[in-house]
């Protein structure tokens, strides 16, 4: 649905008797009327689009539809890192920059056309343990469609930015679902996933295998995030790990991290080019912030080749505010300078493109398989 047709159906359809006023709809506008980093949009545009939305989210018959009203408002401001989360969300996401544990189901949910799949998948994690593959469709979750279930929380995705919708599952320690999921339009079957406590520290950790293409041999490590203080050790550790193999693919998909880790990280990243480690390093659309950053000095120092997709444009910093009504505003208030001027909306292109794809995926992971097998194509250049 468009923005202009959501706003539209809440308008007609919304009773005044449960009009909730916009109070967090309000909030919102005003933290990004006082600190978002783009004063002349907030003091030319930002006015007249809150104008503009403001009539639908007073008529908002409940907080879901007030959240949505705000997520196409956010989605008509240009910048990345623009979303409004739940407290949950905005707690585990902060816990997992510092690589510390939670309750987790060791996967999220991504929407595509209406439809949820399984992501994100810990390899450390009880979803993964449990049978479940990314891409499998989840068709219900404890009986109940995913949209309608508790157990599905927030959106967690940037407005402005063509990502898919992305959910966390809410659940503590112990807490089990029961998934009916389909691996391919025919194929049903009920998993049951219990939520143990784990972090994507603890999951980059795991990822770290060895793979074998033809004769060669090499190492690989997924970078879940840039974890504050603790990437770089990653990284290093994991080449000392597989210093007998002939080379190393470094993950570097999905979300983005600490800023202040990526000086750190390009030190282990040239340490281990002057040592004649060749290496490769994989991302995808999702690929931002920090991770941006990080793609952007590795094409330019001709650190090793990138394959994959292009990455997500989205190089602003996130500052986060408690909004109430367990909201948190994820906005960003000042940019990254030149990095800012030249990553933000075009993003990092790979040496080698790959197509990935979610439904149906059947576990398969096309940029993987690529990158492996163009290491190993460096390798017979060098010989």
């Amino acid at each position: 649905m468009s923005r202009c047709a959501l706003l539209a159906s809440l308008a007609i359809a919304a009773s005044p008797l449960l009009a909730q006023q916009a109070a967090l709809f309000d909030r919102v506008a005003e933290v990004l009327s006082d600190d978002f980093h783009d004063r002349r949009f907030r003091d030319e545009r930002l006015p007249a689009l809150i104008d503009r939305y403001r009539p639908a989210a007073a008529a908002a018959g409940n907080a879901a539809e007030e959240r949505a009203v705000i997520h196409a408002f956010l989605g008509e401001i240009p910048a990345s890192h623009l979303a409004l989360y739940s407290a949950a969300t905005h707690r585990r996401v902060e816990n997992e920059l510092f690589g510390k544990a939670g309750p987790t189901f060791g996967c999220v949910l991504t929407r595509i056309g209406g439809r949820y799949y399984i992501d994100g998948l810990f390899e450390n994690g009880p979803a993964l343990a449990a049978g479940l593959r990314r891409g499998d469709r989840v068709l219900a979750i404890d009986g109940v469609p995913p949209s309608r279930s508790k157990r599905l929380d927030w959106r967690a995705d940037d407005a402005f930015l063509s990502d898919p919708a992305v959910h966390y599952l809410l659940g503590d320690v112990g807490d089990a679902i029961v998934l009916r999921v389909a691996s391919s339009p025919d194929d049903e079957r009920q998993v049951t996933v219990t939520a143990t406590r784990s972090s994507a520290l603890a999951a980059s950790q795991t990822s770290c295998q060895r793979l074998q293409v033809g004769s060669h041999v090499f190492g690989y490590v997924h970078l879940w995030f840039v974890f504050h203080g603790k990437s770089a050790s990653l990284i290093r550790s994991a080449a000392r790990r597989f210093a007998d193999t002939e080379g190393l693919v470094i993950d570097l998909r999905g979300r983005g991290g600490s800023g202040n880790e990526v000086d750190a990280i390009i030190e282990v990243l040239e340490d281990l080019r002057q040592g004649g480690v060749p290496m490769v390093f994989l991302i995808d659309g999702r690929t931002r912030s920090a991770k941006e950053v990080l793609a952007f000095e590795i094409r330019k120092r001709d650190l090793g080749p990138l394959v994959g997709e292009r990455t997500a444009g989205a190089v602003v910093p996130a500052t986060f505010t408690d909004v109430g009504s367990g909201a948190v505003l994820m906005f960003p208030s000042f940019t990254l300078g030149n990095y800012t001027r030249q990553l933000e909306g075009k993003g990092v292109a790979p040496h080698h493109p790959v197509a990935d794809r979610l439904p149906f995926a059947g576990g398969d992971d096309p940029i993987l398989v690529a990158g492996a097998s163009v290491l190993a194509e460096v390798l017979g250049e060098r010989r």
